[in-house]
């Protein structure tokens, strides 16, 4: 796990429990994680300042742009810049509802 990757904690992107690595974990290590709060998280694309985010399922583990359906994790506090880390207002336990149409 690379440090500010998002990822899915469940295989569900819509129910469960989502982190930010704070830190890059090698495999059967311990390690940090963000459930909520202010975190700087790898961002795909170039989403606006405010923009509603989710996290991306599988290999990449990126914050990436939530469309209809998806469970909102956070709210882009910049302007993101595609494979840079971007800091996101970010809520892993709840979220912040579902995005719609």
């Amino acid at each position: 796990i690379a440090v500010n990757d998002a990822l899915v904690l469940t295989s569900d992107n819509g129910v469960g429990i989502f982190a930010v690595a704070l830190e890059s974990i090698a495999s059967g290590a311990v390690g940090d994680f963000a459930f909520a709060g202010i975190v700087d998280v790898l961002i795909e694309g170039t989403p606006a300042l405010g923009t509603a985010m989710t996290a991306q399922g599988g290999a990449d583990k990126d914050a990436i742009t939530a469309v209809v359906n998806d469970k909102i994790l956070g709210y882009m506090l910049e302007v993101g810049v595609d494979a840079t880390v971007g800091s996101m207002m970010f809520d892993g336990y709840n979220g912040f509802g579902i995005k719609g149409a």
